[in-house]
C-alpha cells in the first residue's frame, strides 16, 4: 500500500511530524522499531503501576508555549497535569539544591548553596535567560533552517534582527567558554552542579555543549515545568490518538 509519507520512530520529533502531516491530509505510516512508542517518553506497566522509562517533566505547556500551541493545533486534548514549583533535587557530596522553576526563588536559592562566586553566578544566569529569551522569540517564529525554497528564506531572513545577530560570538563558543569569561570555571561544586543539568538535558558537558544549546537547556525549567499524570507517555499517546482520528497509523518497525 502507497503512503504519501513514512515517519521512522514515535519520539516527539516522530509523533508530532506524523500528526501534523496526517492533519494536513497526508497518508501517513509511521514505524517503531521499539515495543513501545515514545523514543525517551516511553512507558512500561507492571502489576497495574506505569513506570517512566526516559524523561519525567514536562515542558512548553504554559501560555504560549510551544507544546500548548502544538496541541491547539491539533485540536488535541492537553493531559492531565499540574504545574511545578519545585522541579527536582540535586544531590552534590556536600549540599542539596533545590531547582526552583520561579526565577527569583531559584536566585536566592543559588546564593544559598553556593556561598562562593554569588556574584558572578547571578551574572551568569542573568546572560543565560537573557540569551535564551532571544532565540525562545526565534524558534516561536517557527522559521526553517537550512532553508530550501524561496519562502522559507524569506521567512528566516525576516525574522533575523539585530538582538539575533548580536548572538553570533556565542555560535563559536561553548558552555564553558562562557563559565570561563564569568571565571566560575574553577568553581568545583557549581561545575558539578552545570555539569549534572546539562547532561540531564543535552548529553552533554559544559566542555562540549555549545552556547546557545546549552543556554536554552539551562532555562527552560523557568518557563515551566510540569507533572503530566501518566508520565511523558500521556503525551505521545494523546499524538497518536490525533493521528489515528486523521488518516495516518502505526506499525512496529520490521
Amino acid at each position: 500500500m502507497l503512503k504519501d509519507a513514512i515517519v521512522i520512530g514515535t519520539g516527539f520529533g516522530g509523533m508530532t511530524a506524523a500528526a501534523l502531516l496526517s492533519k494536513a491530509g497526508y497518508d501517513v505510516l509511521t514505524l517503531e522499531a521499539a515495543n513501545e512508542f515514545g523514543g525517551c517518553a516511553s512507558k512500561f506497566d507492571r502489576d497495574g503501576f506505569r513506570f517512566n522509562a526516559g524523561a519525567t517533566v514536562g515542558m512548553g505547556f504554559e501560555d504560549g508555549g510551544m507544546l500548548k500551541r502544538l496541541f491547539d493545533e491539533l485540536d488535541a486534548p492537553i493531559p492531565p497535569m499540574k504545574r511545578l514549583d519545585e522541579i527536582m533535587k540535586v544531590y552534590l557530596p556536600d549540599r542539596t539544591i533545590t531547582y526552583f522553576s520561579e526565577k527569583e526563588k531559584w536566585y536566592k536559592e543559588v546564593t544559598d548553596k553556593f556561598d562562593k562566586d554569588q556574584d558572578r553566578i547571578l551574572a551568569f544566569f542573568e546572560e543565560v535567560f537573557k540569551v535564551a529569551e532571544v532565540l525562545q522569540r526565534f524558534v516561536e517564529k517557527r522559521a526553517v533552517f537550512p532553508p530550501s525554497t524561496i519562502s522559507e528564506y524569506f521567512t528566516l531572513l525576516s525574522n533575523i534582527n539585530m538582538s539575533l545577530l548580536g548572538l553570533t560570538p556565542y555560535l563559536t563558543q561553548s558552555v564553558q567558554d562562557r563559565l570561563s569569561k564569568f571565571g566560575l570555571t574553577t568553581n568545583k561544586p557549581f561545575m558539578a552542579f552545570i555539569n549534572g543539568q546539562l547532561m540531564d538535558s543535552v548529553q552533554s558537558t559544559a566542555k562540549y555543549s555549545p552556547s546557545l544549546l546549552g543556554y536554552m537547556a539551562l532555562s527552560i525549567f523557568h518557563k515551566g515545568a510540569f507533572y503530566v499524570e501518566g508520565g511523558l507517555a500521556s503525551i505521545i499517546q494523546a499524538f497518536g490518538g490525533k493521528l489515528s482520528c486523521f488518516r495516518g497509523r502505526t506499525a512496529p518497525a520490521p
